[in-house]
């Protein structure tokens, strides 16, 4: 019932553009009727020909308006909710800048088809434009409004940090898990608050519960040391309340909240920390802090190790510093097992760490 009631609604719509043609046709052929008889044939026959084709194409007609209002859903629902606001204040601005440019057409006198074009493109230039510019740029609105509007309760602490003086750090899933920043803070060197926002808390705990066992055990161990963190140091690690993007990645989100409050990012991620360079934002990279407090060894120094295996080259034994550094002893194959004292003979540092070679002190 409701698709003939539309049906014969379209149909009217089509005799009604009919009657419109007409009009526009006697108009521009300047065509003078005899009779009244004639007049009423004339515009009869336009609408007669126009509702007869609204009528024909109506399946056409339903059939293109569910596609394109099925194209528009789709791409509404990729919108965010800030893509879309901004999208309809773009709209406003530029229909009042339209409306503005359009009484100074008006005023021009031009031709009225010309003023009327004029008119018609002057609004959807000005529109497109001014919904794309407000689209396109919702980092710089977004940044504007943060500055502008009041700080919220969960901001507090850490401005109030940044105006005492402290710097906020602002930790990487990576470092939870590895664990070697609560050993960093246990020997008292870092200092301020720590502050793990909520979304690298639920990443943390999606990792935990990943059907890899791996996965799995390093989530699980990251929430284990962060748990530690909090019960040893209660008043110094802050789980911050905030808000990411729908398809926003976490490093990204982390990267954007830092640079927010003026902080630090605390990370063992190598690409992160590369684009947090590229913004120039501050980072603590553990990896780095670990190499730079390897022990400095020269050659001519004694050391004693246990040699434990087989070197690559004939009668080479290997052993191993307590933070990992390799050394090669030279004829130290024979001694496997045992505990020699050894002198360092070069230091060989690559990318992928530093080796000693050395040699038997006897």
């Amino acid at each position: 019932m409701a698709k003939k009631i539309l049906r014969w609604l379209i149909t009217l719509v089509g005799a009604v553009a009919g009657y419109g043609v007409g009009i526009l046709i006697k108009g521009a052929l300047a065509i003078d009727f005899a009779k009244p008889l004639y007049e009423i044939l004339f515009y009869a026959f336009f609408v007669g020909v126009f509702a007869i084709i609204f009528y024909s194409l109506f399946g056409v007609f339903v059939k293109q308006t569910k596609n394109i209002a099925d194209v528009i859903e789709h791409d509404i629902r990729k919108l965010s909710s800030v893509d879309l606001f901004l999208g309809i204040i773009g709209l406003i601005v530029g229909l009042l800048l339209s409306y503005l440019i359009v009484l100074l057409i008006d005023r021009l006198n031009f031709i009225p088809y010309i003023s009327g074009a004029l008119s018609i493109l002057t609004y959807l230039l000005i529109v497109s434009i001014s919904v794309t510019v407000f689209t396109r740029r919702k980092e710089d609105f977004l940044n504007t409004f943060r500055v502008l509007r009041p700080r919220r309760e969960e901001e507090r602490p850490l401005l109030a940090e940044t105006e005492s003086g402290g710097v906020p750090k602002f930790v990487d899933t990576s470092v939870i898990i590895d664990g070697r920043f609560l050993d960093v803070m246990n020997t008292g060197f870092v200092e301020g608050m720590i502050y793990i926002p909520s979304f690298v808390l639920e990443e943390l705990q999606h990792i935990a519960d990943s059907d890899d066992p791996l996965k799995r055990q390093r989530g699980r161990r990251g929430l284990d040391i962060l748990n530690r963190m909090k019960k040893t140091y209660p008043n110094r690690i802050v789980i911050l309340t905030a808000k990411k993007a729908r398809d926003a990645q976490v490093d990204i989100a982390l990267l954007d909240i830092t640079e927010a409050h003026h902080g630090v990012v605390v990370t063992n991620d190598y690409n992160l920390n590369k684009v947090a360079d590229v913004r120039n934002i501050e980072v603590l990279n553990i990896n780095d802090l670990s190499q730079a407090l390897k022990p400095v060894v020269l050659p001519g120094e004694t050391m004693t190790i246990d040699i434990s295996q087989m070197g690559k080259e004939q009668g080479q034994g290997v052993g191993y510093l307590n933070d990992g550094t390799m050394i090669v002893v030279e004829n130290g194959k024979k001694h496997i097992g045992k505990t020699k004292d050894v002198v360092v003979t070069s230091v060989l540092q690559t990318s992928a760490g530093r080796m000693i070679f050395a040699r038997l002190k006897d």
